[in-house]
């Protein structure tokens, strides 16, 4: 589902906002109005979610661009999730709100020493994958995006402000905690 998600986001980001036609309808290989036609063109040609994207979304972008597009995406939300996992004290505008995220991130991590995003989510991978303390990790992934969101950083990907951090949240569950 975050590919598809992703892929509606970036169709819509190319345009700023215009909604981008194709002249021969016909050439969408999966068209879909709503979610359960996805599941039957994934059922009948035995194909994931990401496939059945993918292919539709190569009629507006080769493969590669697309693909750049989606990395692109991830790197940012990873920057983002980071550096709100970095950054104490309180966010701007005056209202005295006390960012949360820092100090859950050295909680579940304690003293633990790295240098780049990837050491810290090497130490976040190698820990304790007990339920408690991976929604932890994840409620702590949305709050340093929705922290980062509200100081004016960057509005990664969101159906809304308020939501902004979920799916990074998301993303970044799947990339630490779930088993390959």
């Amino acid at each position: 589902m975050f590919c598809y998600l992703l892929f509606c986001w970036w169709r819509f980001y190319r345009k700023k906002g215009k909604v981008e036609k194709l002249k021969d309808k016909s050439a969408i290989p999966y068209p879909t109005q709503k979610a359960d036609h996805i599941i039957r063109w994934g059922l009948s040609n035995k194909k994931s979610l990401a496939e059945i994207s993918m292919e539709n979304e190569m009629c507006w972008l080769d493969k590669e661009k697309n693909i750049s597009f989606l990395n692109k995406i991830l790197e940012t939300m990873l920057n983002s999730i980071f550096l709100g996992c970095q950054t104490g004290g309180e966010l701007s505008g005056g209202l005295n709100v006390k960012r949360r995220a820092k100090l859950l991130n050295n909680c579940l991590l304690g003293d633990s020493i790295y240098g780049s995003k990837y050491e810290w989510m090497d130490l976040i991978k190698n820990q304790n994958h007990e339920l408690d303390f991976v929604t932890n990790w994840v409620n702590c992934f949305a709050l340093a995006v929705n922290e980062v969101n509200a100081s004016y950083g960057k509005i990664v990907i969101a159906p809304t402000n308020g939501a902004v951090g979920v799916i990074p949240a998301f993303l970044m569950y799947y990339l630490c905690f779930k088993k390959k």
